[in-house]
């Protein structure tokens, strides 16, 4: 099976004019820039099975993906909002805020030349065996 030129996939219709390369290009990375953000969830058994017994589809909203994604989301459920005080959800809002902060310090930077410069360096992590 041959594949359609760029035309035929991103023009029209068959009898509309010819697209420029410039639009082909431009629709193109509009397609990748489309399946790039498409919602993304590896599903399990269980969790077909879960859904499909619940009697409703399975959800494929973004969910979050980070420790303090899922702790942000979380303070704002409406069952949690209105169970506890006012200052009780600013603080724990705001020692939230101060880890964000400090969340770009506990990122490892490691390359070829760090953290020794000679390259990486294999090492033995098991301990020498005494018989």
């Amino acid at each position: 099976m041959a594949l359609p030129n760029a035309e035929v996939l991103f023009g029209d219709s068959p009898d509309a004019p010819k697209l420029s390369k410039a639009e082909v290009a431009t629709r193109f990375d509009g397609l990748m820039k489309a399946v790039d953000t498409a919602p993304v969830r590896v599903l399990g058994p269980q969790d077909v099975t879960q859904a499909f017994s619940a009697g409703h589809g399975i959800d494929f909203t973004a969910r979050p993906t980070t420790a303090y994604g899922a702790l942000t989301k979380a303070l704002q459920a409406p069952e949690l909002t209105k169970g506890i005080s006012a200052e009780a959800l600013a603080s724990v809002t705001s020692a939230l805020d101060e880890l964000k902060a400090q969340q770009p310090d506990l990122v490892k930077d490691i390359t070829t030349s760090s953290p020794v410069s000679t390259g990486l360096v294999a090492f033995d992590l098991e301990a020498p065996s005494f018989s």
